[in-house]
Order: structure tokens, then sequence, then C-alpha cells
């Protein structure tokens, strides 16, 4: 799913922001409770950042904005919000799409709140999504459907969600950030030179072993932008033999759990509940 926006400095300053980094501000929004006076000087900056995606926003366009874990960040309506008055563009009902119901202790709320990357998927429950207001929207036969999110890195928020819409129906086009630290997403040859090829030489994986090992690689990394497999990379995480068979222990229960995830999406069972820890 191709990512819009001009990509965000980690670590520079921005004058606009009261020279703190995005992430440094977007977390003190955290804290604040998200105050609606800083959550619009936060939108506003990154009106004028976006201007040239903004101004490609046609008014046959459906803007949905990713609910919150705890739904209290409002900042991707926020952003929503001001595209669409600038662009005349329609925003899907506020009841059209929302969090599941999330046990902490199955759960950990939103995928990339969790660590270990065999978890990531595992504790990401799925968006409760009223089956009658997207009939109403796949009616209207919007030119272009985008997921707005105020950060997008990995992308695993923004593809999860954009799997269960598609599975309801709905085709999403695009993700459009705020905050872009990733949007380019691993090539199949970088992912065997620098992942598959290496650890399977240090487990002397041939065969088949070798070609199951390399599938799961693809689709553990291959969906979600190349920030997640460069964090493996930069951990070393299968720079050694001991390390590659941990590390091909955690692909196999990644890849596991995201088919699980894949599979409950598409038979639509307990999307409220999240995910049952005993599978």
């Amino acid at each position: 799913m191709p990512i819009l926006g001009k990509k965000t400095e980690w670590i520079k300053p921005i004058p606009a922001l009261g020279d703190e980094i995005a992430t440094i501000f977007k977390r003190s929004l955290q804290k604040q409770q998200y105050p609606i006076d800083r959550c619009l000087r936060f939108c506003d900056y990154f009106m004028e950042v976006q201007e040239n995606i903004i101004s490609e926003i046609t008014p046959e366009t459906l803007l949905i904005p990713v609910p919150s874990t705890s739904g209290k960040n409002k900042l991707p309506g926020y952003f929503a919000n001001q595209i669409a008055d600038l662009r005349n563009c329609s925003i899907i009902d506020n009841n059209a799409v929302k969090t599941g119901k999330r046990d902490v202790a199955k759960t950990w709320g939103e995928a990339k709140n969790a660590n270990s990357l065999e978890y990531r998927n595992f504790r990401f429950a799925p968006y409760v999504l009223n089956d009658k207001l997207l009939a109403e929207c796949k009616e209207k036969s919007y030119e272009k459907i985008l997921l707005i999110d105020d950060m997008i890195t990995t992308g695993e928020t923004v593809v999860n969600l954009s799997k269960q819409l598609e599975a309801n129906g709905l085709k999403v086009n695009a993700a459009f950030g705020m905050v872009i630290f990733g949007n380019s997403y691993p090539k199949l040859p970088d992912l065997k030179e620098k992942v598959t090829d290496k650890v399977s030489a240090l487990l002397s994986l041939r065969g088949r072993d070798a070609l199951a090992f390399s599938r799961q690689v693809e689709k553990v990394f291959g969906e979600y932008t190349e920030i997640r497999l460069n964090r493996e990379i930069k951990n070393g995480s299968f720079n050694t033999m001991y390390k590659a068979v941990d590390f091909k222990k955690t692909v196999e229960t990644a890849h596991k759990n995201i088919l699980t995830l894949e599979k409950k999406i598409e038979n639509k069972i307990n999307l409220d509940n999240g995910f049952n820890i005993s599978l």
C-alpha cells in the first residue's frame, strides 16, 4: 500500500513547534491529554509540510482517520478535517471505524507498542467496523480512499486497518500521515540478500526449508516499511549462528501471528474482543 507524504527528519528541531522534534512534541501532547490548541498547532504545521500531497486530493476522495487505541488521540481526525475543509472532500462517519475492546494482558494496545517482533501482530486487536456505514461508502464510489494517521513508521497500523477494510469490500488506495518516517518497502532482492541468504548460510538451510523461511521473511518484513527490517539489522538480530537460530524462531512466530490476524479479519470473528491468547 502506498504511503503518501514528505518524509520527516528524525532529529530536526522544528521552530514552529518550539524547536522540538516531531516525536518529542507528539509525546508532550500525549502527556497533556491532547489539548486542542496544541493539537491544532501540530496539524497546522504539517498541513504546510504536506501541502504538495494535500493539493492533489480531489473532492471525490474519502478520508478515513485512524482511531487511536485510547480514544484520546484526535490528531488524525483534526488533520482529516482540515484537509476536508480545504479540498472539499469527504470524511467517513465517526461510527464507521472504531477501536476494538483491548484486554491489556492479551493485546497490549496497538501492535507498535509491543517491543518484540513476534508479538507485534499478535497484540493487535482488530477494529470494529460498522457494516451499514461502510456499505453507504461503497455505494458512493469514491475516486480514492485514504487512511489518515498522525505518525507512520513501520506502517503496521495502517496496513492492518487497510486489510480489514478491504476484507469488508472497501479498497484503500493509500495511507497519508502528518509525520512520515517510513514510506518505502523492502524489495524482494534486498530481503534475500540482507536476511534470507545470511540466515540460511548460518543455519545451513537448504531446499524446502530455505524456501519456507524465505516466504516467511517476505510476509513478516515485505508488507511493512523498511524501518521494520532496518531495526532488526541495526540490532544485529541474526549476525551470529546463535542469534540466527533465535531470529528464525521469531520470524516463524511472527509469520504465524500475521496469518492468524488475517484469518480473524477475513472471518470477522470476535473483532471487538481482540486475540485469544491461546491461538
